[in-house]
């Protein structure tokens, strides 16, 4: 799955790492990477947002981020980090909404843009 997002331009890429759900909340750990050197971003801020609810996370100084206890459902996701370009004068689709389901955990690497070409 692809995800363009207003906040930044990015690619994030989900994949459930549990295949057998169980009931529960939903966990997502992933990185912020630059997408030329594939290198973490640290202080990258990570938002999940769902008609119900709202949660951000910070990355860590190797760009990790957690999503510990999101309620199922459908989200769109952002990020932004200092230094890196917001949205780029390009046409990009509508931002994707992904459906989180009830006790699996995703993965996500989120690929931030410092600069338009």
């Amino acid at each position: 799955m692809n995800l363009l997002a207003a906040a930044a331009f990015f690619y994030v890429s989900f994949f459930p790492m549990d295949q057998t759900p169980i009931q529960g909340d939903v966990m997502i750990r992933g990185t912020v990477v630059n997408a030329y050197t594939m290198r973490g971003i640290p202080g990258a801020v990570v938002h999940a947002t769902s008609d119900t609810s709202a949660q951000t996370a910070t990355t860590d100084n190797r760009g990790h981020f957690y999503f510990l206890a999101l309620l199922p459902g459908n989200y769109e996701f952002s990020a932004s980090a200092r230094g890196y370009v917001p949205r780029c004068p390009i046409a990009a689709p509508p931002n994707d909404v992904y459906e989180l389901d009830a006790g699996f955990e995703y993965v996500a690497t989120v690929e931030l843009f410092s600069a338009c070409y």
